[in-house]
């Protein structure tokens, strides 16, 4: 029996693939400015070049300046978008760990665990990290991470170097990532293979896990989790609109023949 994949990471793959869609229309942009920019003189402001609704101000720099930025421009901007790729791993696995115990049993009510649930998922759910949490997880889930994960060590020691202090290198950040050659109060960045491999490994890393976990109890205390808090925030939809409302906001299919009675009697009876 086909079981559709978990929300969880449906909504992990929603925020990865905007991450790339963001990281493309950023290098669309400078190669469509480097046109534009071809006649132009290289002491003109790029803002008057291309006609801008900001003000010269806010960017004030010739086309020559704008053409010798670019790279580091986007250099930057690659290694933002690894510190969101990393926020996003850690929220599923914040999440799936939640779901996936609450639907072993361990639970108190919809959205929260029980005192053995807690004690099982602390080293994920207590922890704002990753490296650690994802060893755990291995153990957790009883998948293989090895290689996704090693591609993490260094990609998580720069996300973290930008998340503490802006990506500024300091005396701390050579000394815990010895491989940069670069000089003191530089700004890092990263290539575009690096933030490649940091999102292909977290698009395994979770593929993995969600080919491992997902069952049609894990898809129920998923349902139940969404629909709780909903509750809780006076949002549930009428018991009419409710199945349409979940395909269509969280696009769960094959849903209302299985847990029909399920979703009336715990949200819909008084």
């Amino acid at each position: 029996m086909r079981i559709e994949s978990t929300l969880c990471f449906r909504r992990f793959r929603k925020k990865h693939s905007e991450l790339s869609r963001l990281y493309w229309a950023y290098v669309l942009a400078m190669e469509a400015t480097a046109k534009m920019c071809v006649a132009a003189k290289p002491n003109d402001y790029i803002a008057d070049v291309i006609g801008v609704s900001f003000a010269r101000a806010m960017l004030p720099y010739s086309v020559q300046q704008f053409a010798e930025a670019t790279d580091e421009m986007l250099s930057r901007s690659r290694i933002h978008l690894l510190v969101v790729c990393a926020a996003n791993l850690e929220a599923y696995l914040k999440e799936i760990t939640l779901v996936s115990l609450i639907s072993r049993g361990h639970a108190s009510s919809h959205t929260t665990l029980d005192a053995v649930g807690q004690a099982l998922g602390n080293p994920i759910l207590g922890r704002d990290s990753l490296l650690d949490p994802l060893k755990y997880a291995e153990k957790l889930f009883e998948v293989d991470l090895g290689e996704p994960i090693g591609k993490w060590g260094r990609l998580y020691k720069l996300r973290c170097a930008v998340a503490h202090n802006g990506g500024v290198v300091t005396a701390r950040t050579l000394k815990e990532i010895p491989s940069l050659r670069l000089p003191l109060e530089s700004l890092l960045g990263i290539t575009w293979p690096e933030l490649f491999a940091a999102l292909e490994s977290a698009d395994q890393i979770v593929g993995e896990i969600d080919s491992k976990v997902r069952s049609p109890a894990l898809k129920r205390a998923e349902l139940a989790k969404e629909l709780a808090y909903l509750k809780e925030a006076k949002k549930l939809p009428p018991r009419a609109d409710v199945w349409k409302y979940l395909h269509d906001e969280f696009g769960m299919s094959g849903t209302k023949s299985k847990f029909r009675d399920f979703v009336e009697n715990e949200f819909y009876r008084q």
